[in-house]
């Protein structure tokens, strides 16, 4: 599915050198919150707000207790989203090679909020792609039950995430 060719993403967010443009906080998979919570993501597949989706600012940090290297007071179950980095000059047809960038955390903490995981200044010559992920109880939790909780739903996000790439990237200019 080529969600973004469909919809309109609005972002501008330069970095400090002018090498490379930022959009953040796409969503890749439905707010894993209420019945969903403990669930394999689902593909995000409703339509932006009128069409466009404001990208200009990052999400929510995904629940989490303690953090590795940056506080931030923003937190979410609502954080499932992606960001991309590009030079400024790419174009829909530059089939440039895409980076993934997975924050660590030992499974209990991590943000693509973290400064770390920025991808403006590599972006030179390359697509750069972060994600958040479910972390701590709510992205490892399992129990033995006849509800068929399995856990490892961080994993389940980052394969989401990864699938959303391949799906979209080259909308951003990326090699598929």
């Amino acid at each position: 599915m080529d969600f973004v060719s469909s919809q309109c993403i609005w972002a501008l967010h330069l970095s400090p050198n002018d090498i490379s443009e930022g959009i953040e906080c796409i969503p890749y998979a439905q707010p894993p919150v209420g019945p969903l919570r403990w669930t394999a993501p689902l593909m995000y597949n409703s339509s932006y707000p009128n069409g466009v989706l404001n990208a200009s600012v990052f999400s929510p940090s995904c629940y989490q207790y303690g953090t590795i290297s940056v506080e931030t007071n923003l937190y979410s179950e609502d954080c499932l989203y992606l960001n991309v980095w590009a030079p400024v000059n790419v174009t829909i047809n530059s089939s440039l090679p895409v980076k993934v960038w997975i924050y660590g955390g030992v499974f209990y903490a991590g943000s693509t909020y973290d400064p770390l995981y920025n991808g403006c200044n590599i972006a030179t010559n390359a697509i750069v792609v972060t994600m958040n992920y479910r972390v701590g109880p709510l992205g490892w939790l399992t129990l033995n039950s006849s509800l068929g909780l399995t856990g490892n739903y961080g994993i389940l996000d980052v394969l989401m995430a990864l699938q959303w790439i391949q799906d979209n990237i080259a909308s951003f200019g990326g090699n598929k």
